[in-house]
């Protein structure tokens, strides 16, 4: 077992592990060469033994990822880390723990060689302060606790600094003299920024600056103008996302807005982005980047705009493979026809609580190249005859529908 690094350097502490286990553990490592590398402290109480634990683990030296996952509510996480190092790359703090905004700027501007942080509890509410350098960043997740922004950080300030901003619908330039989140850190690669609002600062958000962005997911964020998207993008989530346009000219004005050609993943699931979704996604569908598309329970579709589906579809595909629909009810059989006619190459189809018959799964069990699996649940003009037809061709459809009971001549279910 001595000879297994991982068995050593890894570390995954839980409440039911009691000190004694934890001092032997560690006099064993020491005594065998190892240090501690990787340290998980899972308590479902912040109590002596759960800070006992974490002044520990603290005090290994080269430890280089440390993840919290304890219900320490307002309690400082600073003093929870060990001593500033470089070998700490990996910070993870569960939203059990609250983390004010200015003291993850704290943590950043101490801890010089993080590379991956989560601070999944932070209070909604920006403060002043700009962002330290952060050169070594390259993955981030800010999720806002708005439940508690009022009692921790107050109702005044800020909402998050993480771009320079810009209006030009205000006919005004909002500039930050202090260092935004994209400019302190030009080589991110993954950013999580969720459920953060912006409304208090209107403007464009200007995420140009992360030329080597990869992956964003903007899921629960408010933007009052179209942000600008970096074209590295290949990955982009935005469900629950909101968007507020001034009105239907500024998409007009802004045709060519959205440049992201390498785009293999897009959703925009209960979002105010799906009124822009042709345009993020037209550029991608075209090169054959785009595989998967997921759209669904936006309400009211809109006929005013060249993204509205029932005025335009996006561009056809032959490199589409997931489409997802679901509870896309506003949506007509039609439209839903015509777009998976787009895309011909589909393996998965989710078409659960739409307008979907027997019809649209014909159009795909009748196909050179049919889907693997297509979900009908919720579909109540699909009955079961399609269904079947479709599983015996070899589809895997998924439908909450019962066998068609048979009828006798005279009209009637036997028995009755």
């Amino acid at each position: 077992m001595e000879s297994y690094p991982p068995l050593w350097q890894d570390l995954k502490i839980t409440n039911s592990m009691p000190a004694a286990a934890l001092t032997a553990w560690l006099k064993r490592a020491e005594h065998s060469g190892y240090n501690l590398r990787s340290a998980t402290i899972t308590s479902h109480d912040y109590n002596d033994k759960c800070r006992n634990h974490i002044m520990r683990i603290k005090r290994r030296s080269k430890l280089e990822r440390l993840e919290l996952r304890i219900p320490s509510g307002s309690a400082s996480i600073p003093a929870m880390l060990p001593d500033p190092s470089q070998y700490l790359k990996t910070l993870v703090v569960t939203s059990g723990s609250w983390v004010l905004i200015s003291l993850v700027k704290q943590i950043m501007a101490d801890y010089t060689h993080l590379e991956h942080v989560e601070f999944h509890g932070v209070p909604e509410r920006d403060s002043p302060s700009s962002w330290p350098e952060m050169p070594n960043l390259q993955s981030i997740v800010l999720r806002a606790l708005s439940v508690h922004s009022n009692m921790i950080a107050g109702s005044h300030g800020l909402v998050l600094a993480w771009v320079s901003l810009s209006s030009p619908t205000c006919q005004r330039k909002i500039s930050h003299e202090q260092n935004d989140l994209i400019k302190a850190s030009p080589n991110m690669k993954s950013a999580k920024i969720k459920n953060w609002t912006n409304e208090a600062v209107p403007g464009i958000v200007d995420m140009a600056g992360w030329t080597k962005l990869t992956h964003l997911d903007i899921s629960g964020t408010q933007f009052t103008c179209l942000p600008v998207f970096p074209s590295t993008l290949v990955h982009l989530e935005a469900e629950g996302a909101r968007l507020s346009l001034a009105d239907d000219s500024e998409l007009d004005q802004k045709k060519d807005f959205f440049h992201l050609p390498k785009l293999e993943y897009l959703g925009v699931i209960n979002s105010g982005f799906f009124d822009v979704v042709n345009d993020l996604a037209n550029l991608a569908l075209a090169s054959g980047s785009l595989k998967e598309l997921y759209v669904g329970d936006n309400g009211p579709i809109t006929t005013n705009s060249r993204n509205s589906w029932l005025k335009s579809l996006p561009a056809p595909s032959s490199s589409l493979t997931t489409l997802s629909l679901h509870e896309e009810v506003e949506l007509p059989e039609n439209i839903i026809i015509a777009l998976l006619r787009q895309y011909p190459n589909l393996q998965d189809v989710i078409l659960s609580y739409t307008s979907a018959t027997g019809s649209t799964l014909r159009e795909l069990f009748e196909r050179k190249n049919k889907p693997a699996y297509v979900d009908m649940e919720g579909c109540e003009g699909c009955y079961y005859d399609a269904v079947e037809a479709a599983r015996k061709v070899g589809i895997e459809v998924a439908h909450q529908l019962a066998p068609k009971k048979k009828v006798n001549k005279g009209g009637r279910h036997p028995g009755t």
